[in-house]
């Protein structure tokens, strides 16, 4: 399987997705501002990827992640607004707008974003993940929290040159 066929998958996974239906368990739900580190080994059909996301949380901004691979590669920058709209402000030329909305977004989401509904990774405790995809596997660890107020500047959609 080539590389541009996984990359959105490994986008995809990089902040967790939905893998099986239920309530998300209220560990999963991050309540406070600040920046989150986090290192995930993604698996699909048998290989292996290293990715870092820089998740920035406000309760009243809403989240921006950056998600680049391991050797520095801006994958994905989105930023989810409080009331759930997605804005992609940069990609890898190799991943779709809508991908990154779809998957990452959602995902996003799904994890941080205090929304209700189906979110099926599991949390095995505070700062590290697991999720079991059709498609993949991956192993998420927050292995830093810096709490704090961030600048509004940060969460700023304007300046989304891929808003459509």
């Amino acid at each position: 399987m080539c590389l541009r066929e996984c990359v959105p998958v490994l986008v995809t996974a990089c902040l967790i997705s939905c893998a099986t239906p239920g309530p998300q368990p209220a560990s999963l739900h991050v309540a406070t501002d600040g920046l989150l580190t986090q290192r995930a080994v993604l698996t699909i059909h048998g290989r292996q990827f290293s990715l870092n996301g820089y998740l920035a949380l406000s309760e009243k901004y809403g989240m921006r992640l950056i998600v680049t691979h391991s050797l520095g590669q801006v994958m994905a920058d989105v930023l989810v607004k409080p009331d759930g709209s997605v804005y992609v402000l940069r990609r890898s030329p190799m991943l779709r707008v809508e991908w990154i909305k779809r998957y990452v977004g959602r995902d996003a989401k799904c994890l941080f974003g205090n929304i209700g509904g189906q979110c099926p990774g599991r949390a095995l405790d505070a700062t590290h993940f697991v999720v079991t995809d059709r498609n993949y596997a991956m192993d998420l660890r927050t292995v830093d929290t810096k709490p704090g107020v961030l600048p509004p500047e940060l969460f700023d959609e304007t300046e989304a040159p891929m808003r459509r």
